[in-house]
């Protein structure tokens, strides 16, 4: 009972912290939380963490699948699914399943093979955090985003203005493959308990050929009268009742055994010879009491929100259609001249987010848990499609659509952790171009429609983007003049400009991320120019 109700109680702490992490979009969380991101194993492994890799190797040596059972979120995502299934089932039992070890390290081998070969779609689709990570991002955190926005309606009509609206970015091919697997997995759950868990994890397998070897393991002893009742409870399927036997590779170590045996012949304990039988038994069938409690993941979050106050005015109608689920973008400013695009381009190259680095490194670590895409403050990063192939599908990736880069913010790199994106200060982030600037001209409306703009150079950090006049004194119009050297790839000067659907000005992104240049040397000293008067 106690092992249980520790097992218990750390499963839902963690879970439901990680949870609120994700859905947290007023930010009001410590970002210092993204630590229990870091414990995770695919993550640990990838992001050169070896030292917590190892620990778990350890922990899983002495004690099983501890792991499986606390720790991995989408593990305990399966148990609430199973508590679920068995309070709408009071009669759901299971039975003895014989392991796939075909399938089950065949999975195994094909995610080792694919991040030596570079296919790194294979671990990004079986690592479970990542899994979860996706789940949380793109189906949970949109609904309490939608919740919350239908309340600041409601409470924007009744006259009270202190909530504000919360822009709600959807990538929809994100949100079908997070339902597609959150219903395989809920299917699996339902049905077979820890199937998934032993049949397709790589995690599990991996932990799994530990376990069998573990100090201390789940065993029956010598009295076992082989009623089947441990074996009916088992959610892992890995107890031979018949047989008398625990498969320790599989066992999750849950502890729901335990309290069911009636002759108190199931024990967790240091590794001993296995027992031997004796002859079995009738015993009725008694009604098992779950101690699973519910999990409530959902954050409440009431009172005034942050953000800019000036931008959620001017989307106040835009966060109405958001309140319906659909994708809500500031845009640009209303004052703007608008004009459509005469010639049409194609990146060259994405954009990926701060710290990345370069693409092969970035790749080869990223698991697409999406992490920094709920984390970004200005919706900067979404779920790539193609823009990096097929290896690189649902990997982050910089879109300038419904916001810019901001020139302060380093968070994305501080809470990866897998350490994709290398973590960053603001003086490294102030010098680092992840992409460079690129204009066109006959798309400008300065020229298309011999008007002023310049709104591209007045949000240019960096001194990238400068207003020179045109040449034509009558008209008096300046247009835009780039330095590709200067530019840190904020993409800025991109989400402002009023041009659709090609813009004027975007940004192509690095391969390799560089360091830019510098408008002037902050360590050459400054000429003073002296005034005889007022300068004007």
């Amino acid at each position: 009972m106690l092992l249980k109700s520790l097992r218990i109680t750390a499963a839902l702490s963690l879970f439901t912290a990680l949870t609120l992490f994700f859905v947290d979009y007023l930010g009001r969380l410590p970002i210092k939380m993204h630590g229990l991101a870091h414990i995770q194993i695919i993550p640990a492994l990838l992001g050169g963490f070896i030292g917590i890799f190892i620990l778990w190797l350890i922990l899983t040596q002495l004690f099983g699948r501890i792991y499986c059972s606390a720790v991995c979120p989408l593990g305990v995502l399966q148990d609430v699914v199973v508590r679920f299934a068995t309070l709408l089932c009071r009669k759901r039992r299971y039975q003895f399943r014989k392991p796939q070890h075909l399938l089950r390290y065949g999975l195994l081998a094909a995610c080792i093979v694919g991040f030596f070969l570079n296919i790194h779609l294979i671990v990004s689709l079986l690592d479970p955090y990542g899994i979860y990570g996706r789940m949380v991002t793109h189906l949970l955190r949109p609904l309490v985003i939608l919740g919350h926005n239908q309340a600041a309606l409601v409470a924007n009509t009744q006259g009270y203005h202190g909530i504000w609206l919360v822009q709600n970015v959807i990538s929809w091919q994100s949100v079908g493959g997070s339902l597609a697997m959150f219903l395989l997995i809920t299917f699996l759950a339902w049905r077979y308990g820890r199937l998934y868990c032993n049949t397709i994890c790589p995690v599990g397998a991996t932990l799994g050929l530990l376990s069998r070897y573990s100090l201390f393991r789940v065993r029956l002893r010598d009295d076992c009268i082989s009623c089947g009742l441990c074996e009916q409870r088992c959610k892992a399927e890995c107890i031979d009742s018949k047989a008398k036997t625990v498969d320790s590779s599989r066992c999750i170590v849950c502890f729901n055994c335990l309290n069911v045996c009636k002759q108190g012949s199931l024990l967790y304990e240091m590794n001993t010879a296995k027992s031997s039988s004796v002859n079995r038994k009738k015993c009725t069938d008694v009604p098992v009491k779950f101690l699973f409690p519910h999990p409530n993941p959902l954050p409440v979050g009431e009172g005034i929100l942050g953000g800019d106050a000036d931008k959620s005015r001017r989307t106040f109608l835009g966060t109405v259609i958001a309140a319906v689920g659909a994708n809500v973008s500031s845009g640009a400013v209303s004052n703007l001249p608008t004009g459509v695009s005469k010639v049409p381009y194609t990146k060259k190259h994405p954009t990926m987010p701060p710290g990345a680095g370069n693409i092969k490194r970035f790749q080869q670590r990223c698991t697409a848990c999406h992490l920094c895409v709920t984390k970004c403050p200005d919706h900067v990063i979404r779920p790539a499609i193609g823009d990096y192939g097929l290896s690189g599908f649902l990997q982050p990736v910089m879109s300038f659509e419904h916001g810019y880069c901001i020139f302060d913010c380093v968070i994305c790199s501080k809470v990866c952790p897998n350490n994709a994106l290398h973590p960053l200060d603001i003086k490294e982030k102030h010098r680092l171009q992840i992409g460079k600037v690129v204009f066109i001209q006959e798309n400008c409306v300065v020229d298309s429609q011999q008007t002023n703009c310049g709104a591209c150079a007045e949000h240019c950090p960096t001194g990238a983007v400068s207003m020179v006049s045109t040449g034509k004194l009558e008209d008096a119009l300046t247009i835009p003049v780039i330095d590709a050297d200067l530019c840190i790839g904020c993409g800025a000067c991109e989400y402002i400009c009023p041009v659709r659907p090609y813009r004027a000005i975007y940004v192509d992104g690095n391969p390799v991320h560089f360091e830019a240049k510098q408008a002037f040397d902050p360590l050459e000293k400054q000429q003073e120019i002296k005034l005889d008067d007022f300068g004007f």
